[in-house]
């Protein structure tokens, strides 16, 4: 550093003698007289402080690593009490009053033009990108950021090979994360202010963004996805593009895997979270002050979603007619039917797969959901179930006149009678034989049929009887 008039510059000890009788003199000097001496109102000495800020940081950064160096040689106790009577001596009133001046200075800048500061943010900007040769900067910031990961790497190898020092970085998660929790808890007491306090300014935060701007980034990003996806179209000439690059970055990922530690992890995350979940749901049963909360709470949630649910299918059926048809026909044109039957055509051959592997497997599984759902199959309930099947079944048919003719019609066209008639008779043979073979079964079959047929024909004759004689005929 040179003195002014091209004296000889200062040493190193003699700017810091300077340096120390400037400091020892503010104890006794009045740092706002010193201040004003230095900022006056020509101004030459903010101008060149502004011109050397780059220096000056580089400068605060060697002259702090030095200072906490040179801390650390006092005493634990004696460095705790210098620094404990220095932040004594600072008056919170002039740093407010220095952020309040800051704060007048950048209200004043942006109210007298509030394009200066962007306009000339947008002039460095441009001459930045007029001048910088991207693809050397691609290159470097690549190899930059691959040095950095490759340092990373050996620095992680390196904690590998001493164990003691990557359980110490650990174990500094656990004090961070208490901090970091009092901090919050703190804060959250701090919120604990009158409800109606609390939610004004909560709402007065939401009307103070501006909506039509996350609007504006939500468009963007949906016109972006469009635009990814059409241009995948272009360059897959009608097919999407994205198909090749998806199934090779998804080949090199499932080939890299290791199925049965993924497997095992699964697992053991499930586990995991069922015995967390037990414990928890184990100590809240426990605690009666817990219990009736959160199922009051639970009730409510339910509650709401019923409503919400009931609000949605009421406004559904109280839309016109006519935008129901809409809504039906768009769906009858873009649900792909096809790919729907082709999905369960391959789910029935599963199942037919699952059921020759282990027949007993979907009788089982039905019995074991009939039992938990505790439903009870009795007669009336069937004949129940059954009446409201028909029920609706002849109000379809009602309202489609001719279709089960028409399909029927259809069916039995495309039937190959010849073949239906060898099935029939040979069954028939098959049956009469396999009757005829057994004597015992024939008899009681026959004289069932027989009891079945005269007492529908008596019932028939009586019932026929009894409402004649009731019309007086």
């Amino acid at each position: 550093m040179e003195t002014q008039g091209g004296g000889a510059p200062l040493t190193a000890e003699q700017m810091r003698d300077t340096i120390s009788r400037l400091v020892e003199g503010l104890n006794a000097s009045d740092p706002g007289e010193l201040a004003g001496e230095l900022f006056r109102e020509d101004g030459e000495f903010s101008r060149a402080l502004i011109a050397a800020v780059p220096r000056l940081v580089s400068a605060a950064a060697e002259a702090v690593k030095l200072f906490v160096e040179s801390m650390e040689g006092l005493p634990a106790d004696k460095g705790a009490e210098l620094v404990a009577g220095a932040y004594a001596q600072l008056e919170g009133g002039e740093i407010a009053e220095a952020v309040n001046a800051f704060s007048r200075l950048v209200i004043r800048l942006h109210e007298e033009n509030p394009e200066l500061f962007p306009v000339n943010r947008v002039g460095i900007v441009s001459d930045f990108m007029e001048a910088t040769d991207f693809g050397k900067l691609r290159v470097a910031a690549t190899y930059h950021f691959g040095d950095r990961l490759d340092l990373a790497r050996r620095e992680v190898e390196l904690l590998g090979e001493n164990p003691m020092a990557l359980i110490n970085i650990f174990s500094l998660v656990a004090p961070l994360v208490n901090d970091a929790l009092q901090v919050l808890k703190a804060l959250f007491a701090i919120l604990a202010l009158p409800a109606e306090a609390v939610t004004y300014a909560l709402f007065k935060i939401m009307e103070d963004l501006d909506w039509q701007d996350v609007a504006a980034v939500i468009n963007g990003l949906a016109a972006f996805v469009v635009n990814v996806h059409r241009g995948s179209m272009i360059l897959g000439d009608g097919s999407l593009y994205t198909r090749g690059p998806l199934t090779r970055i998804s080949s090199e990922l499932v080939s890299t895997l290791d199925g049965q530690v993924l497997a095992e992890a699964i697992v053991a995350i499930g586990e995991e979270g069922e015995m967390l979940s037990t414990a928890l749901a184990g100590q809240v049963l426990a605690n009666e002050d817990l219990v009736l909360p959160l199922t009051e709470a639970a009730v409510f949630v339910a509650n709401s979603s019923f409503r919400a649910a009931a609000d949605i299918l009421e406004k559904a059926n109280a839309m016109p007619q006519e935008m129901v048809n809409k809504m039906v026909a768009a769906v009858a044109e873009d649900l792909e039917v096809k790919e729907l039957g082709r999905a369960l055509v391959s789910l029935a051959a599963f199942n037919r797969r699952v059921i020759a592997e282990n027949p007993e497997l979907i009788a089982a599984m039905s019995r074991e959901a009939l039992s938990a759902l505790e439903l009870e199959v009795s007669p009336e309930t069937l004949a129940a179930r059954t009446n409201r099947g028909l029920h609706l079944y002849n109000e379809w048919v009602r309202d489609n006149p001719g279709i089960v003719a028409g399909a029927l019609d259809g069916f039995l066209a495309g039937v190959d009678a010849q073949q239906l008639g060898q099935a029939a008779q040979s069954s028939a043979a098959q049956v009469a034989d396999a009757l005829s073979r057994n004597p015992a079964v024939m008899k009681p079959l026959l004289k069932a049929a027989m009891s079945i047929l005269y007492g529908s024909v008596k019932g028939y004759v009586k019932g026929l009887a009894a409402r004649r004689k009731a019309k007086g005929v």
